[in-house]
């Protein structure tokens, strides 16, 4: 076995508790995505340019050692620094997952596209068992 799958999450920051409790749960998954352990970001206006420089270059660290980048949307939010990160993903060769994306850019090269949470388990458990296995083709 390889080790685990390390994966980071890029989605509104109201997602954060789902990716705690499925990095709680799933432990054969390396969660990258430190953001969300500090999910009071979104209501901290005081933070200056050279803060969110420092959480973004933290953020983009996490990307290019991840595995993969799940993409995760849905109905009606409106997405802009996870398509940054997906972006990231891509130039990094890092897998990327979509899960409920909206928009053209989800059939690019380098991007796997799913509507539900049910389809991501199962894509993210078959890419766990290509790291097992060692098996880097998709």
């Amino acid at each position: 076995m390889r080790g685990k799958l390390k994966v980071y999450f890029a989605s509104k920051l109201h997602h954060a508790s789902r990716w705690r409790k499925l990095r709680d749960t799933w432990t054969d998954l390396e969660v990258t995505s430190t953001w969300i352990d500090s999910v009071n970001l979104e209501r901290e206006q005081r933070l200056g340019p050279s803060a969110f420089a420092a959480i973004w270059e933290s953020n983009l660290q996490a990307i290019a050692r991840s595995d993969v980048l799940v993409y995760y949307e849905q109905l009606n939010e409106e997405m802009r620094g996870t398509l940054v990160e997906v972006g990231y993903a891509l130039a990094h060769d890092v897998w990327v997952l979509a899960v409920g994306a909206n928009g053209t850019w989800q059939h690019a090269k380098g991007i796997t596209s799913v509507e539900d949470n049910m389809e991501m388990m199962a894509w993210l458990a078959n890419k766990l068992g290509k790291v097992r296995t060692g098996d880097s083709n998709d």
